[in-house]
């Protein structure tokens, strides 16, 4: 299938993708850099933008190496690695390193932020040319 050059980068083009990238980027430069505390911010909104940006990008990488700009996570691909992610971010490391804490509510922002990636990302037609 031959594609544009347009056409390949669709996924981290959409204003969907690179708007929760760029608001990652810009809380932890409020956060970290300039010792900003917004609490509900620092709380939830890195586990919210968490799988858009991830999964965004992975769904990229998939586009890319299978040569099928539309390509799309199926809900069984979506859920699973979206458990998986959370397992591995909300038990794992919290058990490997103390600075990391467990908190129940997070799951709820990984789900609303994967909700978010199915609705506005994952989608075969995501760029207008």
């Amino acid at each position: 299938m031959d594609t544009s050059q347009s056409d390949k980068w669709n996924v981290i083009k959409t204003p969907w993708f690179y708007s929760a990238l760029i608001l990652f980027i810009v809380h932890q430069i409020l956060q970290w850099g300039l010792r900003i505390s917004i609490p509900f911010a620092d709380n939830y909104l890195d586990p919210f933008l968490f799988l858009p940006i991830v999964l965004g990008a992975y769904l990229q990488e998939r586009r890319l190496f299978l040569k099928n700009e539309s390509f799309t996570l199926d809900n069984f691909q979506l859920i699973g690695i979206s458990i998986i992610l959370c397992v591995v971010v909300e038990v794992v490391f919290p058990l490997i390193n103390t600075e990391y804490t467990f908190d129940l509510f997070d799951f709820v922002a990984y789900g609303l932020g994967g909700l978010y990636f199915k609705c506005k990302i994952n989608s075969k037609f995501i760029v207008e040319s």
